[in-house]
């Protein structure tokens, strides 16, 4: 886009995108520590309909603790992507 709300639109969509990044990153924290406490008050904050659309089973901790590595590492390599991102937009602003 060629006007002033497009790169304000940008820079937004990127800003989100590291808070969306550092959530992930959370819940990959949260499953490899096993904060079963942080997962529980999260669920009983949840409205009553999303919880009867899920069936939990309990995993084995290996398993968990591979989701949680997965989970923190794809946050760390889209995190440092978006930064870049971040970055190169603010360069570009007055050009």
């Amino acid at each position: 886009m060629n006007t002033g709300l497009g790169k304000l639109g940008e820079t937004l969509l990127i800003i989100g995108g590291l808070f969306l990044s550092a959530n992930i990153g959370w819940w990959g924290y949260i499953l490899i520590a096993g904060r079963y406490d942080l997962i529980e008050k999260w669920w009983q904050a949840q409205p009553q309909w999303a919880r009867k659309l899920v069936l939990i089973k309990k995993l084995p901790r290996f398993v968990e603790i591979l989701f949680g590595i997965i989970l923190l590492a794809s946050s760390l390599i889209f995190f440092a992507g978006f930064c870049l991102l971040l970055i190169r937009n603010f360069s570009q602003i007055g050009r």
